[in-house]
């Protein structure tokens, strides 16, 4: 079910109430630390919920298991956060990225490396080879050395074609070209859940409070997933969940969904 939510009057309505939920919350934390840098990820997402859905909800707490206490005055909650994404894609991109690094750690080491930003885009069908990370090291080294002095691609199986502009030092970019984001599943949603199910009966006892649970997919990145709420009505999820809530978070659009209280 998709949920109904405010209007902003003014440009700025917006702006103020995110910064009235979490800017308090926000100035504790250090973007330069990972763990930090999560929780304010969290916070935006929780805050543009709030501010836009449950407005007259505030966080009470900012914390971990589960990672917010929400209230009303009237009803207080636990509030777990949940990212989902293509994991399978990131995964496979960071490895061929991680190889283009090493690649260019080492390629700097020569005097006469040029001062080149090269977009190398890469076959559409790559695979986790077989290859050893070292072998396909000095694969990717061989390919843009022989690019360096004659300017062309000899054939091998990773880099498709090379795009090439001048730069204060040698960079490699790996372009992995258009991805089509793929639609969200009940099965994606479901192991999402079922991740948190593991650990609601520590966050009931230790906050004595209902439990809800957000889900945010439909972010920008080619990594999300794309929320059509037109399945959603078929999903049969399975949560000991008081209340589970999907965020489209590109879209800023709310769903939620209904549930079989099953323990999982």
């Amino acid at each position: 079910m998709k949920l109904e939510s405010k209007e902003f009057s003014e440009s700025n309505e917006f702006r103020n109430s995110m910064e009235l939920i979490i800017g308090d919350y926000l100035e504790g934390l250090n973007s330069q630390n990972k763990g930090d840098k999560q929780k304010q990820l969290e916070l935006c997402q929780v805050g543009k919920m709030l501010v836009t859905y449950f407005p007259e909800f505030k966080i009470k707490e900012m914390r971990e298991v589960p990672d917010f206490i929400i209230s009303n005055n009237e009803l207080t909650v636990g509030l777990e956060h949940e990212v989902v994404s293509n994991f399978e894609l990131r995964r496979k991109h960071g490895f061929f990225e991680n190889l283009f690094r090493l690649a260019e750690r080492d390629l700097l080491k020569s005097n006469d490396t040029p001062n080149l930003l090269l977009n190398c885009f890469l076959y559409q069908d790559l695979e986790f080879p077989a290859e050893s990370k070292a072998e396909l090291i000095e694969n990717i080294k061989e390919v843009l050395n022989h690019y360096f002095k004659y300017n062309e691609i000899i054939d091998n199986g990773l880099i498709k074609d090379i795009f090439k502009q001048p730069h204060n030092t040698l960079s490699l970019a790996p372009n992995f070209g258009a991805h089509m984001v793929s639609d969200i599943t009940e099965g994606i949603i479901q192991e999402a859940i079922n991740k948190k199910e593991k650990k609601i009966e520590n966050y009931r006892r230790k906050t004595e409070l209902p439990q809800w649970l957000l889900i945010v997919a439909g972010g920008v990145s080619e990594y999300s997933y794309d929320i059509e709420e037109y399945f959603l009505k078929d999903f049969r999820i399975k949560s000991t969940f008081d209340k589970v809530l999907l965020m489209s978070d590109f879209k800023n659009k709310l769903y939620e969904l209904e549930t079989v209280k099953v323990f999982l």
